[in-house]
């Protein structure tokens, strides 16, 4: 007797599962018995002391990354693991490298920290045959003669030169008062800078060095103090030092009714060095007492490097609520090109030490603009001494903030190749807005901060891609600036800018700090603007509405937009001298009064960045500019019961099509009666969706024909069958079209609640 087809499908799935999970766990090939080949990385930085918030950034920089390779394919059958070692100093570092060395697992190492002890370790990895990746280590010789240490940042030869000839063409400064540490990062810095500052025709005041490991370090301090402020004209105040000798000589300087201008190298732009300061009274009482106005310079800054940038500092938030630094910036895009280099060096993971020569020599192949690896920094590509050829960003400190300076320098060419204005590398004065540092060339360009307050968006129209925006606009800037040539890239028709906010009774309508010799002009704008819209998962659809400018005549080599942040809201938005609002605050507060919600919509967020575009027809040189970009993401209200109110024909049709497997077989013409309704219903929604661009809907739809197709046959062929007195084949075809039916359905729904999930989150 013929087992039922109801006990017979049971029987057949468990032996199928059993035989799968049998393979699975027991078979050589099996892929959860394929052993992972191990990438060992040795990460060594401070984990402890002065610098611990340093080595923090470190790896939180080299974290972020390990998390977006595992979608990698090439990494999907290999695991990385982190190796941490903490070197709090150079005789600690030596003891590391001899252990990574004994244990002869690592591939690469990344790190170390600091100069001293990179340089210490190097001696072992380069006879050992270790490659490794420092991203802030500056001193020339971690790198110099040793042919397995890499920097994916400028050395001390490069940042010397660079802050001297920075304090000239930039700060008008001639002439300094020098002080720097012993260590091997202070002794080379100050080197390099004496040097370029002789060329340079600087007057130095006086020069001090610092013995960090003497008892009478904080005597010298006191005394290099007392001699500043005795000082009719020490001059600007270079500080070739580490962040802890930095805090310590800077907070003994400041004080009530003296204002040093003092400028240091990356140590002073690091979390090490601010966070050294939320000890002090003074500095709880006002955040910033001990940094506000100290100048020093960096590999990156957020706001310098656009939207790649931009894209990586909401990255890092999510996962560490904090904003990143260059540490964590720059040991992120050294991690980067150490992985890139492991794909490309083939490894076999048989010979440990053939892999890392094969790792070395990958890295090494970086050695062009051609094959640099774009980082968040910039693109990465080592010169024949292994250090990066990258440009350094000036920052100040304000308010705890480190923001782009006024002015900057980027690279626009390679000095190797003939370029018109350029002088010899022995010529210490430079053409106008032009500079010159080894064979690279760098122009001078100008810092406009820029901000953009959104009052209200309506007339919005998703089917034209068009709305209208009411806003505030402003600029921060030193010296001129000529805004009258801006350029909103998306307008529906060109917009001009009218007379700024008068905010004082002067008839220049702007604002002047005297103390920052800064500039502060604001304006409100009402505008249509343009921008493409994409309906196509409606009515959970996520849109952006983007206000976009640029500077008609000034490309990004002369011009570079920096977003400025609410701690620094336009001038005209202050209350005056006397504590009342001025005319502009009560003209904001009409503004509020007239900002309203966007009507069927809600704000999810909005950003404010800086990005480049290119503009055809424009000179080679002058071709990308930089323009600044307000986005405003936008998500419909209540899309829960715009789903039910547009889905439900389409609900209507799934249910009544699973209604139709429960008629009778002999029943035909009712299930085909429902199946035509079902067919027909379907076909209104779809006829309803032409030119929408509701591309969810429409697939809805298209799963809808599937469905009444697929009942249809269902029920054509349990009515023969069941005229053939075929029971049993009757039941087993009834019940496979309600699971494939179920099945259907539930793929609908999945797709769609992840499509909200995705879209609201």
């Amino acid at each position: 007797m013929l087992w039922p087809m109801k006990k017979i499908l049971p029987a057949v799935l468990f032996f199928i599962i059993v035989n799968v999970a049998g393979f699975l766990l027991l078979a050589p090939s099996s892929p959860l018995n394929v052993k992972k080949q191990v990438i060992y990385i040795a990460v060594a930085g401070p984990v402890s002391g002065a610098y611990s918030a340093n080595g923090e950034e470190m790896r939180r920089g080299i974290g972020l990354y390990l998390d977006r390779i595992r979608r990698d394919s090439f990494f999907s059958d290999k695991k990385t693991e982190l190796l941490i070692y903490d070197d709090r100093d150079r005789q600690t570092a030596i003891k590391i490298a001899a252990q990574i060395a004994d244990e002869n697992k690592v591939l690469l190492v990344i790190g170390h920290y600091g100069s001293a002890e990179s340089v210490a370790a190097g001696t072992i990895y380069k006879k050992t045959g270790i490659p490794a990746i420092t991203a802030s280590a500056t001193a020339e010789s971690v790198t110099l003669e040793n042919d397995w240490y890499f920097r994916t940042v400028p050395d001390n030869r490069f940042m010397g030169t660079f802050i001297a000839n920075y304090m000239k063409k930039a700060l008008d400064r001639t002439t300094v008062s020098m002080i720097w540490d012993d260590s091997e990062y202070g002794a080379t810095l100050a080197r390099n800078f004496k040097s370029e500052a002789v060329k340079l025709g600087f007057g130095i005041k006086n020069e001090w060095k610092i013995d960090t490991e003497s008892r009478e370090a904080k005597r010298q301090l006191k005394n290099i103090v007392g001699w500043l402020r005795s000082a009719d004209d020490p001059g600007m105040i270079f500080c070739g030092a580490g962040a802890a000798t930095g805090v310590d000589f800077s907070g003994a300087l400041r004080y009530p009714g003296t204002d040093f201008p003092l400028i240091g190298a990356d140590s002073f732009s690091t979390p090490a060095f601010i966070s050294r300061f939320n000890a002090l009274p003074r500095e709880q009482e006002s955040p910033g007492y001990y940094s506000e106005g100290i100048y020093a310079v960096a590999p990156f800054i957020p706001d310098m490097a656009g939207k790649r940038a931009d894209d990586f500092r909401e990255m890092f938030f999510k996962k560490y609520g904090a904003e990143p630094s260059w540490i964590a910036a720059c040991y992120y895009d050294a991690v980067k090109v150490a992985l890139e280099a492991v794909k490309r060096a083939e490894i076999a993971g048989q010979d440990l030490r053939e892999d890392r020569r094969k790792v070395r020599d990958a890295l090494a192949r970086f050695d062009s603009p051609g094959v640099a690896v774009s980082g968040v920094a910039g693109d990465i590509y080592f010169d024949k001494d292994r250090n990066a050829v990258a440009p350094l960003v000036a920052g100040v400190w304000q308010k705890q903030m480190f923001l782009p300076a006024f002015r900057q320098y980027v690279n626009i060419a390679d000095a190797g190749a003939p370029a018109k204005n350029t002088l010899s590398v022995s010529e210490p004065v430079y053409p106008v807005g032009e500079l010159k540092i080894g064979k690279q060339v760098f122009s001078e360009t100008q810092v406009v901060y820029a901000g953009i307050d959104i009052n209200k968006i309506y007339n919005l129209n998703i089917a034209e891609g068009t709305y209208t925006a009411d806003f505030f606009l402003w600029f921060r800037f030193q010296g001129s600036f000529d805004d009258s040539r801006i350029v909103f890239t998306n307008a529906v028709n060109p917009v001009r800018l009218d007379s700024p906010f008068v905010v004082s009774p002067a008839e220049t309508k702007e604002e002047f700090i005297a103390g920052a010799n800064v500039r502060v002009r604001s304006y409100r704008v009402i505008a249509d603007f343009k921008n493409n819209f994409d309906a196509a998962f409606y009515p959970f659809d996520r849109q952006s509405v983007k206000i976009c400018f640029r500077h008609a005549d000034l490309p990004g080599t002369k011009l570079i937009y920096v977003p400025d942040l609410p701690s620094f809201p336009p001038a005209a938005y202050h209350k005056d001298g006397t504590g009342k609002a001025s005319a502009q605050d009560a003209e904001r507060a009409s503004a509020s009064r007239l900002t309203e919600p966007l009507s069927g919509w809600r704000i999810a967020d909005t950003v404010l960045y800086q990005d480049s575009m290119e503009v055809p027809g424009s000179e080679p040189a002058a071709a990308s500019y930089c323009r600044m970009v307000a986005v405003s993401h936008i998500l419909r209200d209540s899309p829960t019961s715009l789903f039910f109110k547009n889905f439900f024909p389409l609900i209507a049709v799934f249910i009544l099509l699973y209604a139709a497997y429960l008629i009778r077989p002999e029943k035909l013409s009712a299930a085909m009666l429902i199946c035509a309704a079902s067919l027909a219903t379907a076909a209104g929604v779809h006829y309803s969706l032409r030119g929408t661009g509701f591309r969810m809907m429409t697939y809805t739809v298209y799963a809808g024909y599937i469905s009444a197709g697929l009942a249809t046959l269902v029920s054509v062929a349990a009515d023969r069958m069941h005229r053939q007195n075929a029971a049993g084949k009757v039941r087993f075809l009834i019940c496979g079209g309600k699971v494939l039916h179920i099945m259907l359905v539930c793929a609908v729904a999945v797709t769609v609640a992840w499509l909200y999930w995705q879209t609201q989150k």
